[in-house]
C-alpha cells in the first residue's frame, strides 16, 4: 500500500549512511535499487536523467528491455515509500527527475555552509567527507562504481576549494578550522599545514606550530618516503628563530 500523500520537502542524507527525512521522521526505503535511483537523481545536476541512461548505469549486465523493467520496478518502490502523490518525483517515458525545490541533500548543505563562511563540524572528523559519500550503497557494477568515484572526486574538489578560501581569507578561528579540515581531507596537504603553523605562531603557540610540522613530516616520511617542501621547511625555521614567517 502506498504511503499517505505528503507534499513536504525531503532531506536526503548520503554521507556515511542513507536516510530520507520528512517532517523530522525517517522514511524507510529498503529496496536497494530504489535507493540507487534516488541517489543518482539527487547527485545529478538538474536532478534529471533519461530513463535509458539511468537503466544502463544501474543494470549494465542486462539488455535494455530488462534494464528498463528493473528501473520501472525501482521507481514503483520509490513512489510507494515517498507517497504516490508526492510531487517531488516525476517520471515519464523519457525522463526521471526530482523537483529541486522539494529535496535537500546533506552533501550540498556542507558545501553551502562552507560557501557561507562556516566549517561544518563533520568536516573536522575522519573519515574524510568525500569518502563517506554513498559509502553504504550496494555494488551495482563497474559503471555505477565509476560514477561513485567521479562524484567523490567532484565533492572532494569542491570541499578543498572552499576550505582553501576560508583558510586564506577568514578570521583566525574559522581559518584554523578550515586548515584542519583540509588536513582531514589529505594529511599531506602542505598548504594547510603551513596555514595552521602561521596561525599558531601568530597566536604565540610555537609548540602547536612545531607539532603540526612534526605530524606533517612523519606522514610524508611514512607514506611517501619524502620530507616537507623547502617552503614548509623555511617556514618552520623562521618560526623557530622568531623571524617573520
Amino acid at each position: 500500500m502506498a504511503a499517505a500523500a505528503d507534499h513536504g520537502a525531503l532531506r536526503l542524507e548520503l554521507l556515511g549512511h542513507f536516510r530520507i527525512i520528512r517532517d523530522g521522521s525517517e522514511i524507510p526505503l529498503t529496496y536497494a535499487a530504489a535507493r540507487l535511483v534516488l541517489a543518482h537523481l539527487a547527485l545529478t545536476p538538474g536532478h534529471a536523467i533519461r530513463r535509458e541512461r539511468l537503466a544502463g548505469l544501474l543494470w549494465e549486465r542486462s539488455d535494455q528491455a530488462a534494464a528498463l523493467r528493473n528501473l520501472r520496478q525501482a521507481i514503483y518502490h520509490l513512489r510507494t515509500a515517498l507517497g504516490s502523490d508526492w510531487p517531488g518525483l516525476q517520471a515519464d517515458r523519457g525522463l526521471v527527475r526530482l523537483v529541486p525545490s522539494l529535496i535537500t541533500i546533506d552533501q550540498a548543505d556542507c558545501l553551502a555552509r562552507i560557501a557561507a563562511g562556516a566549517v561544518p563540524e563533520e568536516a573536522l572528523q575522519a573519515p574524510p567527507l568525500h569518502d563517506r559519500l554513498l559509502a553504504v550503497l550496494p555494488d551495482q557494477g563497474e559503471l555505477h562504481l565509476s560514477w561513485v568515484r567521479l562524484k567523490r572526486v567532484e565533492f572532494e574538489t569542491a570541499l578543498r576549494r572552499g576550505l582553501e578560501r576560508l583558510a586564506t581569507e577568514a578570521e583566525a578561528a574559522t581559518a584554523e578550522a578550515a586548515a584542519q579540515a583540509l588536513l582531514v581531507l589529505d594529511p599531506a596537504n602542505e598548504f594547510a599545514a603551513r596555514q595552521l603553523m602561521r596561525l599558531a605562531d601568530a597566536a604565540g603557540n610555537i609548540g602547536r606550530a612545531l607539532g603540526v610540522y612534526a605530524a606533517l613530516w612523519d606522514h610524508l616520511d611514512e607514506v611517501y618516503g619524502m620530507e616537507p617542501s623547502p617552503e614548509t621547511q623555511a617556514l618552520v625555521a623562521a618560526i623557530k628563530t622568531g623571524a617573520p614567517p
